[in-house]
């Protein structure tokens, strides 16, 4: 009945400000969590703190059709499935995230400075491996532990740990669990694989990323590596507050959630969802050409080998001649145009960058073939028809058209042969006669 008061609550709330915030509304679980996601939100977006309730409250404003909402629930289970305005980081949740960013072996060393750093790091190896690897251990033994309330390993984590090694304190785990809350079998098949070598973000999925902070925090306290002790004694608040600060934006487009975030924003683009942190191409119309290959191994990794991904490379036929008779000046504003026309029938669908010159390259993850094929073709003819209504007003006697090479393919595909069929394609489009679109499989 509180939860249900809740979900009203909020939901009359959602109501109100959807007639106000222009931008997306973000439904967040976590405290920790909304202020990651308020650095991430574009400046006409609003994030809203719903204390657990996101998932469910997120069904109660559909049902009442009010638009432009999603949700970020904490932690990589639930029931929302597929839902295309549900939103989850790779590793679970955003402490996880944080952990494996490019920014945690800097920030750490700034809180335990660099003898303390140096020194774990020849004791016991990675320190964020470390704990996610703990963290990960003590989750499976709580799972296993039959239903007692409070659970028998719900207490201060210093006491589940040997801080001389930097390890799982089994004797005193053990212990703790001679009233069979624990079963010898289950105790001995969790410390049997406790040492199974595993990737870091696979452990992270299997735990909680708060509880690796935590026992981050108490490492700043107890463990002393060779004797050094941490510079500074942190709480997992600080820590994730200190990493939440050092992350770069543009990391998190290394993450399938961004992108399945940029797929919902081109689908809602009335309700602007996230900063924008890219720059645009020198021209101001779409992406500058340093991200495009980056973009590209990262929409791979997150279509995988079951998704679909469509990579568009084009120029302009006869462009030479524009600049050669009316100069570059002119010839910026054929670009501009060429550009202007690509975005206006793909800008909904993909990732548009000018790769330089008159080369554009356009990346459509998880959308039809034959819709790409449509799309692709719409974009052909439209700057056909657009360009030689600006040649005859300008005097040209061939105005530019465009060749396109479309590939078609999935996560099993390296970058470098995506690269290389959309250069095949093109190619081709050019041969055959130009004006016309190529596509590869």
């Amino acid at each position: 009945m509180r939860d249900q008061l809740g979900v009203d609550f909020f939901a009359n709330s959602v109501s109100m400000l959807r007639a106000s915030v222009d931008g997306a509304i973000w439904l967040v679980d976590d405290e920790d969590e909304a202020s990651f996601y308020e650095k991430c939100a574009h400046d006409k977006a609003l994030v809203l703190l719903t204390h657990g309730l996101a998932l469910q409250l997120l069904e109660v404003v559909e049902q009442r059709g009010i638009e432009g909402v999603i949700a970020c629930p904490r932690g990589c289970q639930g029931p929302d499935g597929e839902r295309g305005n549900v939103f989850r980081p790779s590793t679970g949740d955003i402490a996880s995230l944080l952990l494996v960013s490019r920014s945690f072996d800097l920030v750490i060393e700034d809180i335990c400075g660099t003898a303390w750093l140096t020194a774990s790091e020849k004791q016991v190896g990675s320190i964020r491996h470390r704990v996610v690897w703990i963290a990960r251990v003590l989750q499976q033994l709580r799972q296993e532990c039959r239903a007692e309330k409070p659970s028998p390993l719900d207490r201060d984590v210093c006491e589940l740990i040997r801080w001389d090694v930097f390890e799982v304190n089994w004797e005193g785990i053990r212990a703790t669990l001679a009233d069979n809350a624990l079963t010898p079998i289950a105790l001995e098949e969790v410390s049997a694989g406790e040492k199974d070598p595993r990737d870091i973000r696979v452990d992270l999925l299997d735990c909680d990323g708060k509880d690796a902070l935590q026992l981050l925090a108490a490492a700043t306290r107890m463990f002393r590596p060779r004797g050094i002790a941490a510079r500074k004694v942190v709480g997992a608040a600080e820590i994730m507050g200190m990493l939440r600060v050092a992350f770069h934006l543009d990391e998190l487009e290394t993450d399938e959630m961004f992108w399945r975030m940029r797929r919902w924003e081109r689908r809602n683009s009335t309700y602007p969802l996230l900063r924008k942190w890219k720059t645009l191409d020198p021209l101001g119309v779409v992406w500058d050409q340093r991200y495009w290959e980056t973009d590209l191994n990262s929409i791979l990794r997150s279509v995988g080998p079951n998704g679909q991904l469509a990579a568009l490379k084009m120029d302009l036929d006869n462009f030479k001649s524009v600049n050669d008779t009316l100069g570059h000046g002119v010839g910026d504003e054929a670009i501009r145009l060429y550009c202007s026309i690509i975005r206006k029938v793909m800008g909904k669908h993909g990732e548009i960058y000018r790769r330089g010159g008159d080369e554009v390259v356009v990346l459509v993850p998880e959308l039809d073939p034959t819709i790409v094929r449509a799309l692709a073709e719409e974009t052909r003819a439209a700057i056909e028809s657009e360009f030689r209504e600006w040649g005859i007003v300008r005097g040209i006697e061939t105005s530019p058209t465009a060749s396109v090479g479309l590939v078609l393919t999935n996560g099993d595909c390296s970058s470098e042969q995506v690269i290389r069929l959309m250069d095949q394609a093109q190619q081709r489009a050019k041969q055959e006669g130009k004006n016309r679109v190529v596509c590869l499989q």
